[in-house]
């Protein structure tokens, strides 16, 4: 495999955790409620026809993918937004850092000599750590809704999205790069605003659907 090629997927995956990072600190103090959603499915819109033009122009993929990562974190900010939680910078800053380990690790376990040899087997090792980092997270997530943990979580899917894509370059290196990237950026704003839209909806019907002792339905 060309070598330049993972080390561009791993700079585009930190440049996505942190555009994530910033966008969803921006959105949270300039939208309310859940118009950072949106606004991130509108920009996503915005994105696909770009990463259609870029067959021709291969550099718009890397605005479409500048664009769905902006969007991503528009879409998580409802999420903080509609909980009432802090984001805390700081916070916000030392979750993202599993992931940027995660993704780390990997691009240097596939220069070795090993990860040369065994390229998928060494991609899917780091793919089951992230799954188990995800789970803890979620875990820790559902003791505390501490940003610390829910932004974590976000940055794992993220960090698994982006390793996902380096797993489809192993087995057809012919492709584009930056067509993958594009795609990922894609694939990580849809999964991340499902996830969104999921947590919220559960906590609508919670909130909304309030009965009393005797399973009467309270009023508003």
């Amino acid at each position: 495999m060309n070598k330049r090629k993972p080390i561009t997927i791993y700079l585009f995956a930190i440049t996505s955790l942190c555009i994530l990072l910033v966008s969803t600190r921006i959105a949270v103090s300039i939208f309310s409620k859940y118009y950072g959603l949106v606004v991130g499915i509108g920009l996503m819109l915005v994105a696909i026809p770009l990463h259609i033009a870029a067959k021709r122009l291969p550099r718009l993929y890397i605005l479409s993918f500048l664009i769905n990562a902006i969007g991503s974190g528009c879409s998580v900010s409802a999420y903080y937004l509609m909980k009432h939680i802090s984001t805390d910078l700081i916070k916000m800053v030392i979750a993202v850092i599993p992931a940027v380990i995660i993704l780390t690790l990997v691009c240097i376990a596939i220069r070795t000599t090993f990860g040369q040899t065994y390229m998928r087997q060494t991609i899917l090792i780091f793919v089951i750590i992230n799954v188990a980092l995800i789970i803890l997270a979620v875990v820790f997530l559902i003791i505390t809704a501490d940003v610390l943990y829910s932004f974590g979580f976000f940055g794992l899917v993220l960090a698994g999205i982006y390793l996902c894509v380096l797993g489809v370059l192993v087995k057809h290196e012919e492709r584009l790069v930056l067509r993958d990237i594009s795609f990922g950026s894609f694939g990580a704003f849809i999964i991340l605003t499902i996830v969104v839209l999921t947590i919220l909806s559960e906590g609508d019907m919670l909130d909304g659907l309030q009965f009393d002792r005797k399973g009467k339905k309270k009023d508003f």
